[in-house]
């Protein structure tokens, strides 16, 4: 598994109790798969929360029309979505790297 993964695993296993060396061995790739899942499946609550705020805010606009929409599609996608995209294409080639 990349370091970042091991680095959650053993501090959520300092976290709880102590438990043999054998059975945190057996456990370790269930363990990691279950962590990256349950990652996933916060980040996809956080989209989907975004996703409803942003539809929330366009229904308050009376006259937001598709052009404006168009607009700030446009700029996120410029503008905020590539430094997102930059450190994230950064951490994917240290994982590679490990």
């Amino acid at each position: 598994w990349p370091m970042q993964v091991q680095s959650m695993m053993s501090s959520k296993r300092e976290s709880n109790s102590v438990t043999t060396t054998k059975s945190n061995h057996e456990n370790t790739q269930g363990d990691c798969e279950n962590l990256l899942h349950q990652r996933l499946q916060e980040t996809s609550q956080q989209i989907q929360g975004f996703e409803q705020e942003l539809t929330e805010k366009k229904q308050t606009f009376l006259e937001f029309t598709s052009t404006m929409n168009d607009a700030i599609q446009k700029y996120v996608q410029d503008y905020g979505i590539k430094s997102m995209e930059l450190t994230h294409n950064f951490k994917k080639a240290i994982v590679s790297h490990d």
